[in-house]
């Protein structure tokens, strides 16, 4: 008897923590949670910021930005991105607005929270910022992902160099090889460079489609020193996705990991 009531207890004990499991998987609204309800208000705390690495609302809720640790276990050192107003994802148009927040530098900026956790700094060149098509992400607001980029893409990335340029240009990148556009950018900042922005104005039919759009934006120190970024974008089809976020590695080992 008694053990057929340990039995039942731990049934109901698991099938509880699977439902929860399962409401917390399924709430597509889960980051805009953490911040709106969390890591937002502890800014107006005293003491350190319990849920977010970095809270940003110096120019208003509306041009805010919180940066918060993804508690994957598989991604160890990735970092997310997240504006403090609500915005959907890639397709708000709101994004491309010449007074628009420019979240890519922001999350330029953030980089330096990746060194943190691998107690190590790693080279601009070793960074990847992405963002995932309307279709091809698990949460409805706004974010893009701080992490490592994969070692074969750099490498390819370094080998294209003498080939792309100012314009945008087709490149062939490792498995999954969906077709990617690349633009070489020689800034060491993104300040002035808005990548949705460039996307939108920069791509064929890529305006009106921006919510099928994927973008990654790569570090870079060109042959000659200059520092720089490569954007890359790729459109999501009818038998192809968009996820930027294939081109990063979570487990770091471009830096020899």
């Amino acid at each position: 008897m008694v053990l057929r009531k340990i039995i039942i207890l731990t049934l109901l004990l698991l099938a509880f923590l699977y439902a929860g499991y399962t409401a917390i998987a399924g709430n597509r609204s889960a980051l805009w949670d953490i911040v709106s309800g969390k890591c937002v208000p502890e800014q107006g705390k005293q003491g350190p910021q319990q849920t977010c690495a970095q809270v940003d609302i110096s120019q208003g809720l509306d041009h805010g930005f919180a940066v918060l640790k993804d508690n994957a276990t598989s991604k160890p050192f990735e970092y997310l991105l997240i504006p403090t107003t609500r915005i959907a994802g890639i397709e708000d148009p709101r994004l491309i607005e010449p007074s628009a927040p420019n979240y890519f530098e922001d999350a330029w900026e953030a980089r330096r929270f990746i060194g943190k956790s691998l107690g190590t700094s790693p080279q601009r060149d070793m960074i990847a910022l992405a963002i995932n098509s309307m279709q091809d992400r698990s949460q409805d607001q706004l974010h893009i992902h701080i992490d490592c980029v994969r070692a074969d893409v750099r490498t390819k990335l370094n080998e294209n160099d003498q080939t792309s340029g100012s314009q945008w240009k087709e490149i062939d990148l490792p498995p999954p090889n969906h077709p990617y556009a690349v633009l070489r950018l020689v800034e060491d900042s993104l300040a002035n460079t808005n990548p949705f922005r460039l996307v939108a104005q920069g791509l064929p039919g890529a305006s009106g489609h921006m919510g099928l759009m994927t973008i990654v934006v790569v570090g870079a120190t060109f042959p000659n020193g200059q520092e720089g970024f490569y954007v890359l974008a790729s459109q999501a089809g009818s038998a192809m996705n968009a996820h930027g976020e294939d081109l990063i590695d979570p487990e770091c080992r471009v830096m020899g990991r």
